[in-house]
């Protein structure tokens, strides 16, 4: 036992120098509060306020001695029986406001001039929320009940931008409802407004978001405030609300208005914004300008405005076109939005119009199809995704109006359109691969945090605002630190900076225990890498589907009742689906499908409806296919054709016999054939030359096969 070793010390232990004052505190308050309770009066509430002044000048003289414990010990004293005999006897959140007034004052006061205990800011903050809590009963509804919530949230946020971080952590947590409330007060003064007085609440709800985007820029507090993105969201939706609802109000135009509005924010601060202004103020702008437009569009949804609607979908798309063209970083997301908002902006005219209405439509939805496949073309793989799925959701909305229109012309017209362009799209990627050395899109877009061509430079516009806002803060806070150490110096207050309660992390904490590894580049993908992604991209599946159902829609108007008219195009188009891969991979999966979709509908109809033309064309095309398999070494049509014309045959010579002499000769030449591919495996397993065995001559073509593609 002896030996053993100690366990290690708590590291946060409390040593007997703060078991006293601690001890000390606690009496000192349990006193005060029970002379209250046991005796009351006036001279009670004058002890109280006396001893509260004498614990406070023994703060005094600790910070003058630089004894920070006792200094701290006698301002959470000096707190506590100030808290007790301000307001004996009496509730903490109702009577007059004066007292936690004149309280809060003293505490901001006595905070300016002796930073070190956090008593004194947590006293003043406390005693200005239970002033407002108090004041709020005779303050009238509407404006000034909301300014007083956004004014209390204010203040809290600034001493959370500005205190120490154990009072920081405090002075947010207890501002975060005032927050709210404010937030929502706003948008329901803004809502029930009238006139010009209905964006007051909009600046005070633009004054609430940016404190709290400003709180967050403190590392300090970023554990507070997580999810990292909930206060980008939060400052963003408050905004837009807020101005949503000040445009409430009947009319053609203030609620389109807001839409615009919305699509003209983003657009402008996604193409504007620069360097650490854009990190900061993108998202929450975002969100702002999302929630005006979707505010919008609820609205103009209920009152069926297609016009308008139409219009609104228009301006977006136009907008983030625009966006996409100013700054290449913003492309993966601006092209699919434009695209999608188009999209939409042609369904709204589908209400205002009949056929016509539908045709313009579909050629508007078609031709956003072809710019998403343009726009893919520049785009690296992973970024390309977003662009095509709504591309496609073009493509199928186009589809679903011509069938709903019952136009089969058009249809076809448009997959035929569709088709041609999503091949060549695929050729041209697959080219592409084929012969670049380096994986390089047509149209570089780099990484967010690389420089584009757009300005999105350290020394942009927003950056050098930002520096000079920055520079305006500092100048203001020199001058209140050296106002203070002056008036310390008056008092004879040592000037040294208050200690930190724990240093502020630059960034957030990841893992406590191991070390972070580093960053390992993704390695980019090598020529044969991308050959194989272009050679299985969908787009050879989708194009072939395409034109197929174009040939199938065809044969539809123009009255076809041949059966080849229907399963050659489907033959060609899964030979279109493979790709380059037709010419490159083993023909059985790739040729397989196509051949025997062509072959096995002719030969079945050939057998079961005799006295047409038929077995001659599909011996001819057997026989043909056999023969540029031979000439192509490509062993799929050779077994095809060879498969199709044996099956043919015996179908029509069963077909011409009575029913029990063409049903034996049926089972009787599938056994043979079975006992004979069963005997060709054992002798091949005897004969292996690579086991000794000598290879029979007569094995000579289906060598010859085996050594085809």
């Amino acid at each position: 036992m002896g030996d053993a070793p100690l366990p290690p010390p708590l590291p946060y232990r409390i040593r007997g120098l703060e078991w006293l004052l601690t001890v000390g505190v606690v009496l000192v308050a349990t006193a005060g509060a029970g002379l209250t309770a046991v005796v009351g009066g006036n001279w009670v509430r004058v002890l109280l306020l006396g001893l509260a002044a004498a614990a406070a000048l023994a703060s005094w003289f600790g910070a003058v001695g630089s004894l920070r414990r006792t200094e701290e010990a006698c301002a959470t004293a000096a707190v506590a029986l100030t808290a007790i005999g301000i307001d004996p006897r009496g509730p903490v959140l109702t009577g007059s406001v004066e007292p936690p007034v004149v309280a809060g004052a003293v505490f901001a006061v006595l905070a300016f001039l002796l930073p070190r205990p956090a008593a004194w800011p947590l006293a003043a903050w406390l005693a200005a929320q239970v002033a407002v809590l108090r004041a709020a009963d005779g303050v009238p509804e509407g404006l000034p009940e909301m300014w007083l919530a956004v004014g209390t949230a204010l203040a809290g946020l600034a001493t959370a931008g500005l205190a120490r971080p154990l009072v920081a952590r405090v002075a947010l947590l207890t501002a975060l409802p005032w927050w709210t409330a404010g937030v929502v007060g706003a948008v329901a003064v803004a809502w029930t407004g009238a006139g010009p007085g209905r964006w007051v609440p909009v600046a005070a709800s633009l004054a609430s978001a940016t404190g709290l985007l400003a709180v967050r820029q403190r590392p300090t507090l970023r554990r507070l405030l997580r999810p990292p993105g909930a206060v980008p969201v939060l400052a963003g939706i408050a905004v837009g609300a807020t101005v949503g609802a000040a445009l409430h109000s009947p009319g053609a135009v203030p609620v389109p208005l807001a839409g615009y509005l919305g699509v003209t924010l983003a657009s402008a601060a996604a193409a504007l914004l620069t360097g650490a202004v854009r990190r900061v103020l993108l998202p929450p702008v975002v969100w702002g300008s999302t929630t005006l437009v979707v505010l919008c569009l609820v609205q103009l949804l209920a009152d069926a405005r297609w016009i308008a609607l139409a219009w609104l979908f228009g301006v977006t798309a136009a907008f983030s076109l625009g966006t996409a063209l100013l700054r290449a970083s913003e492309r993966p997301t601006a092209v699919p939005t434009a695209v999608a908002c188009g999209g939409l902006s042609a369904l709204c005219t589908v209400p205002l119009g009949g056929p016509p209405a539908l045709r313009t439509a579909a050629v508007a939805l078609t031709a956003l199809y072809l710019l998403a496949l343009v726009a893919g073309l520049g785009m690296e793989t992973r970024t390309r995704r977003p662009t095509a799925a709504t591309g496609a959701a073009c493509a199928v909305a186009c589809a679903a109006l011509l069938v709903a229109m019952d136009a089969r012309g058009q249809l076809a017209a448009h997959l035929t359109v569709q088709g041609a362009a999503t091949t060549a799209w695929a050729w041209a990627m697959w080219f592409r691969a084929r012969t670049a050395t380096v994986s390089r899109p047509l149209v570089a877009v780099p990484q967010p945090a690389v420089a584009d061509e757009a300005g999105d430079a350290a020394e942009g516009w927003s950056t050098r605002l930002a520096d000079a806002a920055r520079a305006a803060a500092g100048a203001g806070l020199g001058a209140v630190r050296r106002l203070r150490r002056a008036a310390q110096g008056a008092i004879g207050v040592p000037r040294t900076p208050p200690p930190a309660a724990a240093p502020e992390p630059i960034e957030e904490p990841t893992e406590a225990a191991a070390p972070a590894a580093p960053a390992v580049a993704a390695e980019p993908p090598t020529s044969e890498e991308r050959i194989a992604a272009a050679e299985a991209s969908p787009a050879w599946r989708a194009g072939a589907a395409q034109l197929v159902l174009a040939a199938w829609q065809v044969d539809a108007l123009t009255g076809v009742r041949v059966l080849e008219a229907y399963t050659l195009p489907l033959a060609v188009g899964l030979l279109l689906a493979a790709g380059p891969r037709v010419a490159t991979e083993r023909s059985a999966p790739v040729w397989g499908p196509a051949l025997w979709v062509a072959a096995a509908p002719s030969v079945t109809w050939a057998v079961l409806a005799p006295g047409s033309e038929r077995p001659v064309w599909v011996f001819v095309v057997a026989a043909t296919a056999m023969a540029v398999g031979a000439w192509r070494s490509v062993r799929a049509p050779v077994v095809a054709g060879a498969a199709t014309a044996v099956t043919l045959a015996l179908g029509l010579l069963a077909a011409a016999l009575p029913l029990p002499v063409g049903g034996a000769l049926v089972v009787g030449g599938v056994l043979v054939g079975v006992g004979a591919w069963r005997e060709r495996l054992l002798r091949r397993r005897r004969q292996d030359p690579d086991d000794g065995g000598v290879p029979d001559p007569a094995d000579g073509f289906p060598r010859r096969l085996a050594d085809m593609r």
